[in-house]
């Protein structure tokens, strides 16, 4: 995973020593930054400043109380990047006026028009690019689109083939869509995003989505294969496991478009990357080796963003004859859908094959390699992205963040059936029927061409008989043991739904019936952890992946936990934050999104469980949570039973609109949880939100008999005023704090950007000295590379203060300073007092720990133990002094003799 950690030899434009704040041309006026409303992600910036200038980003919203500045650091070599607060426009009039200054450098650049909207990347060869004015029809559906073009803004990469990666967008710039330029843009782009834009305009889920702005960001070349939009170390990696290395054919040879059309736009925020392209590689590579190249470009763009798995939607190549080698990348692009234990979630796929276009001047029947039916391939992939993206689901829900049918039949299952026989069952069937595709000359005359069977060493023709959702297949003789459907570069026969969307070709083996296996565990009733002695350590997804979590993402963070030494420190808990729930089917319980969770929440938890670590999820108080995906209100126990049948050991019940409840109504969901998980067979760890006041009348006189972990504070951002802020609250809850049971400053933040070095390591120190729960929230797999930041996560000096058996909440001494050093201690088991000097000004100074103050006898001799070098220093008697940077924190702990 890519850490955010800048160096020149990949900074060929950011890298020059030229006293002047810089910013590519994503950065300038009348950009769209994405929203985070459903889930989208906050933005990221970077640059080029004077090295170690201080830069300041003012004009955007906070989520701080009285925050107006976003601050960073360049590094040495005067790289920066910063990452900004969530936020949620609040109309499509709502634009803003950043300022982007320095503290060594005399100019300061100002953006003008910048809005937060829904952002979008398309990218590809030609038939990403072919215009929207040659596509059938344009004209009216350039009309009919009238009401949404206003709130569209376009950015078009210029072609630029580099031999290194690039980091600015010469000749490129944002503007408005209009009907005419529109014209000339990516149809396949346009009308994908203008199908989202139409369903969520539609949705009682997204009453006011007409009224957001829409970015597509085109970054596509004709005649281009997959090897050229790829970094060379993982091309390079490709060579040496799975593809034969072979010429780059096409406009540009290999990693020239990725190095300079792509690696500039991240860590750009994006709601999904689009995807048109394969007709390139028919000639060069097998059916394995594509699905190789494209499983690994879409890892190796999301490790570029360092977003999670961020959504990634595609067009399966179109219909022409190519000697049959259409069908093998066809067959490539489907074994890259979701699939459980696979590198692949959160992905989607618009079927193109039945929709054929005749060549001009081509014989009748022959297909041109660019379908002009780009509105119907728009309607297709825009669905996509809305079950994908946001995690809109069919209509047998009742709760869901929204509601589209999108699915082309499916494959559930193939069975065999008996002697020579195979029954195909398929998901999102109904009206399943055999049409011809568009344009066809035989239709489905010749039907030997549709299905076949792998028989005695070889495909044979199949007779097929559909009756409702299944497909029964009979062979002339011999036992199928694999079936493949339209594996034809110009298929002819399609199987469509009563939506219209066809099924995709596939080649898979055939399984036998099985009964499913049925697992129990010990039936002794347990409830909420009560072996929870110290605050809980762990990982959590949110604050680094966001809603861009997956089966995928869930294994290689396990994985980390275990291989980087986190494990064995103490953190335990690998938890699911939000994003991965699509609906609730009427009175039964939230289910996972199969897109992203495949095998559902079990799949994961099994993992983890089999690494010898605890699993945990989320959920909400109320009837939608944070993302708009559905909460468990009034669905406490039914959720609790899921919960625990898969295997959760930690549940995180955030507020979201439940924050706006009457108070009695969260009393009452968390008493409803707390008694369900009462009837479970293993203890679950319950965190809730809020419980913000130490009154002893309200929510702190019962909370800790409710739940293990309250929230107490706002969302922690990776600033340095957010994590004071949190710092200040949790401090005004000391005393509510007891072993079991912990307030919660929310997740770490430490090695996210935004916070420097120093604020890192003070956020970690005081959430140990406050006896918070470790739950980081970066990238822990790219924490590899980021030795400084693994060793403070990993300084087991500090984790012993946070993990101390005494559980005494850590406070302040005396008043708060908000512009110099303040004292903090925490008393220990063995008799032994942390002491922490907090520098919160802005210049470093010395600080003085008066041992009196801390409660350790007077005039005594005290050990001094430095908890970040993890050495002794001298004995000393009344005081000890320390140099205190600015935003550092020192830690020591005092033993008198």
């Amino acid at each position: 995973m890519v850490a955010f950690l800048f160096g020149c030899a990949l900074m060929v434009m950011l890298c020059p020593s030229e006293a002047a704040i810089k910013l590519n041309s994503l950065y300038t006026d009348n950009m769209v930054m994405q929203t985070n409303y459903q889930g989208g992600f906050r933005p990221f910036w970077r640059g080029l400043a004077d090295p170690f200038e201080t830069i300041n980003i003012s004009g955007l919203p906070s989520r701080t109380p009285g925050n107006t500045l976003f601050q960073t650091q360049a590094d040495a070599s005067g790289n920066w990047s910063i990452q900004l607060d969530p936020h949620i426009p609040k109309s499509s009039d709502e634009s803003f006026t950043v300022t982007v200054s320095g503290n060594a450098t005399a100019n300061a650049i100002i953006i003008n028009n910048v809005k937060y909207g829904e952002v979008y990347l398309c990218s590809g060869q030609s038939n990403m690019g072919i215009p929207v004015d040659y596509a059938y029809n344009y004209t009216q559906a350039l009309e009919e689109a009238a009401d949404f073009i206003p709130y569209i803004r376009l950015f078009k990469v210029a072609v630029r083939p580099e031999n290194e990666p690039q980091d600015d967008l010469p000749g490129s710039e944002w503007y408005q869509a209009n009907a005419t330029n529109l014209k000339t843009f990516s149809a396949v782009c346009f009308f994908s995003i203008l199908e989202v834009m139409k369903q969520r305009s539609s949705s009682a889920a997204t009453p006011f989505a007409l009224n957001t702005t829409y970015a597509m960001i085109y970054s596509a070349e004709g005649g281009t294969c997959i090897e050229s939009w790829m970094p060379r170390s993982t091309l390079n990696h490709a060579y040496d496991t799975c593809v034969t290395k072979h010429a780059v054919g096409g406009n540009a040879d290999a990693s020239q478009l990725f190095n300079g059309m792509i690696h500039p736009i991240f860590p750009y925020s994006v709601r999904a990357m689009l995807w048109d392209q394969g007709e390139c590689n028919t000639h060069y590579n097998s059916q394995k080796e594509y699905s190789c190249l494209f499983t690994m470009m879409i890892n190796s763009w999301r490790d570029l963003w360092g977003q999670g798995d961020v959504p990634f939607l595609f067009v399966q190549l179109g219909a022409y004859q190519d000697g049959g080698n259409v069908s093998k990348v066809r067959l490539s692009q489907y074994n890259t859908l979701p699939a459980e234990a696979s590198q692949h979630d959160n992905t989607g796929m618009a079927m193109s094959y039945d929709l054929g276009s005749p060549c001009p001047g081509n014989p009748v029947g022959t297909w041109c390699i660019h379908c002009r039916n780009k509105t119907e391939i728009g309607r297709r992939l825009g669905r996509q992205i809305l079950r994908t993206a946001f995690s809109w689901t069919n209509r047998s829900y009742s709760i869901a963040m929204g509601f589209v049918d999108s699915m082309p039949p499916t494959v559930a299952d193939i069975v065999v059936a008996g002697p020579s026989e195979t029954t195909v069952r398929f998901d999102y069937a109904s009206g399943l029927t055999f049409q011809p595709a568009q344009g066809c000359v035989t239709c489905c005359q010749n039907r030997s061409r549709v299905f076949q069977g792998f028989v005695n060493d070889q495909w044979l023709p199949l007779e097929y008989a559909l009756s409702g959702q299944t497909v029964s297949l009979t062979a002339p003789q011999g036992t199928i043991s694999a079936v493949r459907y339209a594996v034809e570069d110009v298929p002819e026969c399609v199987l469509y739904n009563d939506q219209g969307f066809a099924a995709s070709p596939f080649e898979l083996n055939v399984s036998s019936a099985q009964d499913p296996v049925q697992t129990s565990r010990p039936s002794t009733a347990v409830g909420l952890d009560p072996n929870l002695k110290t605050p809980p350590m762990g990982v959590n997804t949110w604050n680094y992946y966001h809603t861009s979590v997956t089966e995928h993402v869930m294994r290689d963070l396990t994985d980390a936990v275990v291989d980087l030494g986190f494990a064995k420190a103490g953190y335990s808990f690998v938890n699911i934050d939000g994003g991965w729930k699509s609906g609730r089917a009427g009175s039964a319980h939230v289910t996972a999104d199969p897109v992203r969770f495949p095998g559902d929440l079990k799949a994961v938890a099994d993992y983890v469980h089999g690494k010898g670590l605890k699993f945990g999820t989320y959920t909400a108080r109320s009837a939608y949570d944070c993302d708009l995906r559905p909460g468990s209100y009034q669905y406490e126990a039914v959720d609790a039973a899921y919960f625990c049948a898969q295997g959760v050991d930690y549940l995180k019940v955030d507020a979201c609109a439940g924050a706006d409840y009457p108070a009695n109504e969260t009393y009452f969901s968390w008493q409803r949880f707390n008694d369900a998980f009462a009837n479970c067979d293993h203890p679950i760890v319950l965190s809730v939100e809020y419980c913000r006041k130490p009154d002893p009348t309200g929510c702190a006189g019962y909370i800790a008999k409710m739940a293990n972990l309250w929230r107490v504070s706002n969302d922690l951002e990776a600033t340095w005023a957010s994590v004071l802020f949190n710092l200040e609250a949790t401090n005004t809850m000391a005393n509510v704090s007891q072993i079991g049971h912990y307030n919660d400053p929310d997740m770490l933040q430490v090695g996210n950007v935004g916070l420097s070095y120093n604020e890192a390591a003070s956020h970690f120190a005081m959430w140990c000295i406050v006896n918070a729960p470790l739950l980081i929230g970066a990238d822990l797999v790219g924490l590899r590379n980021r030795p400084a930041y693994l060793a403070i996560l990993l300084n087991d000096d500090l984790i012993a203060l946070n993990q101390d058996a005494l559980g005494f909440q850590g406070r302040r001494i005396g008043a708060a300073n908000p512009t110099g050093v303040e004292l903090w201690y925490k008393n220990l088991a063995d008799g032994s007092v942390a002491a922490a000097l907090l520098n919160k000004g802005e210049q470093d100074t010395t600080g003085t720990i008066d041992f009196s103050k801390v409660g350790l006898p007077a005039g005594a001799s005290v050990q001094v133990h430095d908890c970040w070098s993890q050495k002794d220093l001298s004995p000393a008697t009344g005081s000890v002094s320390a140099s205190v940077c600015s935003h550092c924190t020192v830690v020591y702990r005092l033993k008198a003799d």
